[in-house]
């Protein structure tokens, strides 16, 4: 084995194979990590003059996907206008069409994760985009009927379901942990660079060419994009022909923060690899789970040890079963900040979205031209703003900061900001007077931009709480908080429909939501 020297007991750590586990006893102030958590993260260094080829097939088309997919959901909140003159649809209509989305887009989150996990994310992206593109496009000839219209749009959210949880597994694939702040920050900021050219281009196609192109053109742009990725992408960078095999192994090894991998308050070096002890493992494992190999399944899964092989051809309920950890998941306080700090972002993200056009519009009484003005600014707000908090970020993090206090700071920041500017728009008009369109636009642009921090928070955070299951625990956090789009939507509609003093109700509730969030996350959240 190896001889532990009493002197420097401080800083050394045991390292056992991966079938051991952590069943084996450790002596007093000694940390102990599987084999493969011991693979030398830190150690592996960019090969030299190695130019990263990785960026194309990640960073452009994983950001190119976010930016499509959310061209595609958010040019209907300005078409809507339009499409719906002389078709009597009230507030109530409105906010169930702009909601029909969720409705779809809720309901695949988790099984995209088992799919992904199944079939690679690879060929399961490639079918959602094409699925999600062509029904775009047939919204364009579904307005005259509200119940053709709200199929299309559920149709699209399902698919589109499967966007998310694919790239957040690829991701957490690809990213080596120094440069995922700054990935994941760019793939939601290009997000929200999608809401900025459908809200600065749609305006102008409806003048030039009428409101149903708008649909049309969204739609080509998802086939073009599965072009570029039938030929450049790929499940993980071992297999993908445009990465060197320099490269591949410096992304593989480095695929996990070694902060994330210890438990005591200092971390030290890996000195020597313990030989394999087949015998002892194996009784631990006995001893633990029995003889029934569905308790040892469970036992390994839990250890994070499954293979997806190793259980010949699954019922569904049993891929469901041994696809993660369930119980240490559900049971984690980290996780439940992680949910709320997405039900929160989501609230505002989902809720502004929809209705930013139609209360600048009946509110404010902005015509079409200034629409196409004033709505692209919330999203450049918050794409400028992505692109820095994650530099900032993984700046914190490589000047020594634990990565629990910079999540926590960038959630506060990214919730808080928004919830005080939602309370701007709700309070100005009863307590200072009326509010003019360029003040209402401002405190829009700036609750974005704000909200822009959580991308380097919890966004981040899926990798760093389990890189193996990132796809899974994110698919898990997607589905609860698209429903605040499922019933938030919906409910400003219903709001709106009585007065148009419903607006300033739901910016009161946007508020609330942030607030709480924010003090669920600052003593939950973060990565231990």
């Amino acid at each position: 084995m190896m001889d532990v020297d009493s002197g420097s007991r401080s800083r050394t750590s045991l390292t056992v194979p991966k079938d051991y586990g952590s069943s084996g006893a450790a002596p007093a102030g000694v940390s102990v990590t599987t084999a493969d958590e011991a693979k030398p993260h830190h150690h592996v260094p960019p090969p030299p003059g190695c130019l990263p080829r990785r960026h194309f097939p990640v960073s452009v088309l994983f950001a190119a996907c976010f930016l499509i997919s959310y061209v595609d959901r958010s040019v209907l909140s300005i078409a809507i206008i339009p499409a719906s003159k002389g078709l009597d649809y009230t507030g109530w209509h409105k906010g169930f069409i702009l909601g029909a989305f969720y409705y779809g887009y809720v309901s695949t989150q988790i099984i995209a994760a088992m799919a992904a996990k199944r079939f690679g994310p690879y060929k399961v992206l490639a079918i959602m985009v094409f699925i999600w593109s062509l029904f775009t496009g047939f919204t364009a000839l579904c307005f005259p009927s509200f119940p053709l219209l709200l199929a299309s749009r559920v149709i699209v959210g399902l698919a589109e379901g499967f966007g998310h949880p694919c790239v957040m597994t690829l991701v957490s694939y690809w990213s080596p942990y120094s440069e995922r702040s700054t990935l994941v920050s760019i793939l939601f900021g290009f997000s929200f660079l999608g809401n900025v050219l459908a809200m600065l281009v749609t305006p102008f196609l409806i003048e030039l060419l009428g409101w149903r192109w708008v649909f049309y053109l969204a739609g080509l742009l998802g086939v073009a994009w599965l072009a570029f990725w039938v030929a450049f992408g790929s499940d993980r960078p071992s297999n993908n022909r445009w990465v060197n095999k320099a490269e591949a192994e410096y992304i593989e090894a480095n695929l996990t923060d070694p902060a994330t991998l210890f438990n005591k308050a200092e971390p030290v070096d890996v000195n020597e690899q313990l030989s394999p002890d087949p015998d002892r493992s194996n009784k631990s494992l006995l001893l633990e789970g029995g003889r029934n190999p569905e308790k040892q399944r469970l036992l390994k899964r839990d250890n994070f040890e499954v293979e997806e092989d190793e259980i010949p051809n699954p019922t569904f309920w049993q891929g469901i079963k041994y696809l993660a950890p369930w119980k240490k998941i559900m049971t984690s306080s980290q996780i439940y900040a992680v949910f709320a700090a997405n039900f929160a972002t989501h609230t505002i993200g989902f809720i502004l979205s929809n209705w930013m056009p139609s209360y600048l519009t009946e509110v404010h009484g902005a015509s079409l031209e200034q629409l196409a003005y004033f709505t692209p600014l919330p999203y450049v707000a918050i794409f400028v703003m992505s692109l820095l908090v994650g530099v900032l970020a993984d700046r914190m993090r490589s000047k020594g900061m634990h990565i629990r206090n910079v999540r926590k700071i960038m959630n506060a920041i990214g919730l808080i900001g928004p919830g005080l500017c939602t309370l701007g728009l709700a309070l100005w008009p009863w307590f200072i007077g009326p509010l003019e369109l360029e003040v209402a636009v401002a405190f829009l642009t700036a609750a974005f931009g704000f909200n822009a921090f959580v991308h380097a928070g919890f966004e981040s955070n899926f990798m760093d709480l389990s890189p193996k299951f990132a796809g899974i625990i994110f698919s898990v956090s997607n589905t609860i908080g698209t429903t605040a789009g499922l019933f938030g939507v919906p409910l400003v509609g219903i709001l709106v429909g009585e007065s148009l003093r419903g607006y300033n109700f739901s910016f009161l509730g946007m508020t609330g939501v942030c607030f709480v969030a924010t003090l669920i996350n600052v003593t939950l959240g973060g990565p231990r």
